[in-house]
């Protein structure tokens, strides 16, 4: 069992997510975080209101992260780094070190590199585990997460996201977002 952090970062924003395995699902778990940052409900402190409102329903989010992850049976830390653009209609793109998964909403390419290359598997989105998808990820995590004002200091606001009562079948432990006050 792994247990990890990882960081997500758009322009001075940072996430923070300590979470389970299960790799791209947990990629695709952080593209919903950070569009419900941009798209919760009301109960959402002031800053994270900021922030939705910055963007349109035809805006996409463009997101660098790092992701940091300790897998405490091997006793063995990986690192990687990537980029996540995200609209609406299941469009997206994740890159993450050389492998990358893009979809038009449609169809699915992912390439994954290998010694001779690399390999493309071309699949109709509708063949995709739905529960994957960064919009089913984040229909799934709109209602499991509530979001508090952790702290506010030099110009940035800490917010901090936890599990609701299903805590146990949660994903990640905690989430942590860092947004710079004056431009969200």
């Amino acid at each position: 069992m792994a247990s990890g952090f990882a960081g997500l970062e758009k322009t001075s924003k940072k996430m923070y997510i300590l979470m389970k395995p299960n790799f791209l699902q947990h990629v695709f778990l952080i593209c919903s975080l950070m569009y419900t940052v941009c798209m919760a409900g009301s109960n959402e402190p002031a800053i994270m209101k900021t922030v939705r409102s910055m963007y349109s329903d035809n805006a996409s989010i463009e997101i660098s992260f790092n992701l940091h992850i300790f897998w405490k049976i091997r006793e063995k830390e990986e690192t990687k780094s990537g980029r996540i653009i995200l609209a609406r209609g299941e469009k997206f793109c994740v890159e993450i070190g050389a492998s990358a998964w893009v979809s038009n909403g449609e169809t699915l390419w992912q390439y994954s590199p290998d010694e001779n290359g690399g390999q493309v598997v071309i699949k109709r989105l509708s063949d995709v585990d739905a529960s994957a998808l960064p919009s089913k990820l984040l229909s799934a995590y709109l209602d499991k997460y509530s979001y508090k004002l952790k702290e506010e200091r030099k110009g940035v606001s800490i917010v901090e996201c936890l599990p609701g009562e299903t805590k146990q079948n949660s994903d990640a432990l905690r989430i942590q977002i860092s947004i710079e006050t004056k431009s969200g």
